[in-house]
Order: C-alpha cells, then sequence, then structure tokens
C-alpha cells in the first residue's frame, strides 16, 4: 500500500519482459477486497498487455506448484 510511486516503477513490468516465470497473486482478498480475477484484470487493463499474451506468458500454474 503506497510502496510504489507509479505504475512505471512497478516490477511487473521488467519481469513479464524477461524469461523469469512469473504468477499473479492477491493479498488476503478478505481484508483488501480484491479477487485473484481483479488483480488478472488490473495486470491487463493497466500494463496494457492482452489477454492472449498474459495466458501465453503465464504459461501453466501447475508447472510451479510445489512437488512431492
Amino acid at each position: 500500500i503506497g510502496g510504489i510511486p507509479t505504475l512505471k516503477d512497478h516490477s511487473f513490468i521488467k519481469l513479464y519482459a524477461s524469461d523469469v516465470p512469473i504468477v499473479i497473486c492477491t493479498d488476503d482478498p478478505g481484508i483488501f477486497d480484491q479477487t485473484l480475477s481483479d488483480e488478472i484484470d488490473f495486470v491487463i487493463s493497466e500494463f496494457g498487455i492482452s489477454e492472449q499474451d498474459l495466458v501465453k506468458r503465464l504459461g501453466n500454474p501447475l508447472d510451479y506448484r510445489l512437488k512431492k
């Protein structure tokens, strides 16, 4: 909350442009009233990324789960 002066300063932009695997998460939705869908919609609208490009870039989330 207030940790990033502007969206231009957000680390998501650099991470999205890199080869680093990324995930989109949300903090406690009960406190912040933000769902995962809200976060994804925010990324698409505020960073100007198409839904198709975001899906392609995120890949399969099961690839990042903890495995036994």
